[in-house]
């Protein structure tokens, strides 16, 4: 936009020239609002995935935790183990997905 102030008429700008230049501009801008958005959504998507991962972890250690305790002896109920873990589970998970 200076090049339209020069003191030379013959060294300005058409219309067509800055038009060009303008729409180059916006495809400019175009591309990277769409770099933008894409990044955004696929963090978001990792995120998501990452958090499954890690519930289904979580929830496949308290299945392991509760086939070990058929296979073993312990002193506490069964019930109250997997009360303990699942009460403890749901407090991280919350945690989690908080923070």
């Amino acid at each position: 936009m200076m090049k339209c102030w020069e003191n030379d008429p013959y060294k300005r700008p058409t219309f067509t020239d800055l038009k060009n230049q303008l729409k180059d501009m916006e495809n400019q801008h175009k591309v990277r609002q769409s770099h933008i958005v894409f990044n955004l959504f696929y963090r978001e998507r990792l995120l998501n995935q990452t958090k499954q991962l890690i519930i289904h972890s979580i929830i496949y250690d308290l299945a392991n935790t509760c086939n070990h305790y058929e296979l073993t002896t312990w002193k506490r109920p069964l019930e109250q183990v997997v009360l303990e873990l699942a009460l403890s589970t749901i407090i991280f998970i919350r945690s989690f997905l908080n923070g």
